[in-house]
């Protein structure tokens, strides 16, 4: 009896390359001064009462009495309902609390009073992107820059927010007027460098961030972008350089501890990046990427148990990453749990339908189990999403032989043949005459 040559292909690589390790952008809404600073200034129509308990108010605001700088400022406006500095220190309170419907609410009445207050568009245009209402948000920007064109503060928002919305040219040509309006700013080129990495203009965006190192040689956030820019230039070194010049600036900048993280995983530093995830995972508990990317770092090192259990860690931190169901998949696998890996698998596909390797373990370790109609379905979806993968037709050749369909069999090994696996020729010569 001729021995049938049964040479499944182990596809089992860690996904590190293809997700994302929290490359987060910078460009943050500048909020305009009205926000930033609580006003204090008070007019002299003021009744003395409602003067005073706004006095009172910004003690309690400085104080970090927020709750109670909020009801001094409600007494306030009871005492004299037309106190507009009253509404905007309030609204940037609730702002800061998070209640933007409250504070939105706040916004209205000032603009009921004063429609020509520019600056109150663009701080209600702030609280309507926090609640995700994109369109109120663009509209009132827009608004503000109408009413006094040269408003800088207007033009950086909206141009993150067409940033965030994927309009990267809109975005760019707000920066452009931005830097017309002043050309000193340095938050204004990290923006722009931040939208032309998004556009994968990887050489404009590091010029852009080197303009705004140069007004702000001490612009962690600058440098942290440029090493984003590097990496996806492939100079690593680069980007390791700038991610350690972001850190040195700000030693507690966990992102940068991430990326740079990373960074040495793909240059095979596993004990360099596992250092520099246990610092950000020190600096924020719950990050979920960082103990991700640790976990990769541990399975290249081979310590199977470690990265097992940073995988639990990252998935009880993000359920919806597929990469860690996958490779604690692999662990299983490799320490012939081969049920448990398959579950793991079934979630990945569930997470991401089209996770070509994920189909493609799973198809081998139904094979393993001898579900060959398992591993035909498996298989057959690896085609579909993949036709010029030969290992795919050698495999479901193997597994169709197993099942009895030599025909099918037959004619995936002839498949696998032409897009070059000679195991498939020797198959297609012993078991197809």
């Amino acid at each position: 009896m001729k021995k049938l040559l049964f040479k499944i292909i182990l596809f089992f690589p860690i996904i590190t390359t293809t997700y994302s390790f929290g490359k987060y952008h910078n460009n943050e809404v500048l909020r305009s001064a009205s926000t930033d600073t609580i006003v204090k200034h008070l007019p002299s129509l003021v009744p003395p009462l409602a003067d005073s308990i706004f006095k009172s108010a910004l003690l309690k605001n400085s104080h970090g009495d927020y709750n109670g700088a909020i009801s001094e400022y409600t007494k306030a406006i009871t005492v004299y309902p037309n106190y507009i500095e009253a509404y905007v220190n309030r609204a940037f309170l609730k702002d800061s609390l998070k209640d933007y419907a409250s504070a939105i609410t706040d916004y209205n009445h000032v603009l009921a009073l004063n429609s020509k207050k520019f600056e109150i568009y663009t701080n209600r245009g702030n609280s309507k992107k926090n609640l995700q209402d994109y369109t109120g948000a663009m509209a009132d920007y827009t608004t503000a820059l109408e009413i006094n064109p040269q408003y800088l503060q207007a033009y950086l928002n909206r141009g993150a927010l067409k940033d965030d919305l994927k309009d990267y040219t809109g975005a760019i040509a707000d920066y452009d007027k931005a830097i017309a309006i002043n050309p000193k700013v340095s938050l204004i080129y990290n923006d722009r460098g931040n939208t032309r990495e998004h556009m994968q203009d990887y050489f404009g965006a590091i010029s852009d961030y080197d303009l705004a190192i140069t007004l702000n040689p001490q612009f962690a956030e600058a440098y942290y972008g440029k090493g984003v820019a590097d990496e996806d230039l492939k100079d690593y070194y680069g980007a390791i350089a700038d991610y350690t010049k972001a850190i040195t600036i700000n030693p507690v900048y966990s992102n940068a501890y991430v990326n740079r993280a990373y960074v040495k995983d793909i240059i095979h530093d596993d004990n360099g990046a596992i250092a520099d995830c246990t610092k950000a995972i020190d600096l924020d508990p719950q990050s979920g990427q960082s103990y991700y990317n640790r976990a990769n770092a541990k399975f290249d090192l081979n310590d199977q148990n470690g990265a097992l259990a940073d995988y639990n860690k990252t998935i009880q931190l993000m359920p919806e990453n597929a990469h860690a169901y996958y490779n604690r998949g692999l662990i299983k696998a490799y320490s012939n749990d081969t049920n448990g890996a398959i579950e793991d698998w079934n979630r990945a596909i569930n997470l991401y339908p089209d996770f070509f390797e994920a189909y493609q373990n799973r198809g081998i370790a139904k094979f393993t189990l001898q579900d060959y109609k398992g591993a035909i379905a498996d298989y057959s979806q690896t085609i579909k999403l993949n036709p010029k993968d030969e290992k795919s037709y050698f495999n479901r050749g193997n597994a169709k032989y197993m099942e009895g369909e030599k025909a099918g069999a037959c004619e995936d090994w002839s498949t696998a043949g032409e897009l070059g696996n000679k195991d498939a020729l020797i198959n297609l010569k012993t078991f197809c005459k």
